[in-house]
């Protein structure tokens, strides 16, 4: 079969989206430094075992990703901290991290109120005497016990209805991927990119248009390293 070329299709580009959703590639530089015949090389290795991505409804996933169950998943925040003020600034951000420490400060001023020594020893939080906002007594928390508290809120599961990042899971990484392609590869393709159905959805996807057969045929014909199972 002779192989044809599709305009508008960057190799470079391509290898980029794959990367950004996690598929491994043998690089020993950053791909923004490789040299066009190392893309090249790089290329005919991905095409000789293409990626796979599973089709469901016209529905295109990427397998092998998890759904995000965790905060610690949907969340991008320092591996630890090294000033309070860095605490807040990230509370400012994440809804959910900020909402922790307000229960911790709620708790802890509840446990003050009712003269519950033994609590707030249990607690290791210091008195709120003299604090009168959460900022305040934040500022008087320990790094180390800041840090274990982050640690441990990244591990609690996400509440029911939280908004995942449009990106995350395996319908999110595809719609990712498929979103970074050209026009002109998608078309060949038959894929087409949904940005909600209709005003107000939540629908964000990546959808194959065409009988799979068809799409991979196509896909082999113009040297794409993606194929589409069902």
């Amino acid at each position: 079969m002779k192989m044809q070329k599709i305009a508008g299709l960057s190799r470079r580009r391509f290898l980029q989206g794959l990367v950004a959703v996690g598929i491994p590639l043998k690089l020993d530089t950053p791909l923004a430094d490789q040299s066009d015949a190392q893309i090249d090389e790089l290329w005919e290795s991905v095409s000789s075992d293409p990626i796979v991505f599973e089709v469901d409804d016209r529905t295109i996933y990427l397998p092998g990703v998890e759904y995000p169950s965790v905060y610690r998943d949907v969340v991008d925040i320092r591996s630890s901290y090294s000033s309070h003020q860095e605490l807040l600034d990230d509370m400012d951000e994440w809804e959910g991290l900020y909402q922790h420490f307000e229960f911790m400060f709620l708790d802890a001023k509840d446990a003050e109120d009712d003269e519950d020594a033994e609590y707030l020893d249990e607690c290791s939080l210091p008195e709120l005497q003299d604090y009168e906002s959460m900022s305040s007594w934040i500022q008087t928390l320990p790094l180390e016990r800041i840090n274990a508290e982050v640690q441990q809120w990244l591990e609690q599961e996400l509440p029911l209805g939280y908004e995942v990042p449009l990106h995350l899971g395996p319908m999110g990484e595809a719609y990712g991927f498929f979103q970074g392609l050209e026009y002109p590869t998608l078309k060949a393709l038959g894929v087409v990119v949904v940005e909600g159905e209709h005003p107000g959805s939540s629908y964000y996807a990546a959808e194959l248009r065409r009988p799979v057969e068809e799409a991979n045929k196509s896909a082999e014909l113009l040297g794409i390293p993606i194929r589409f199972h069902t």
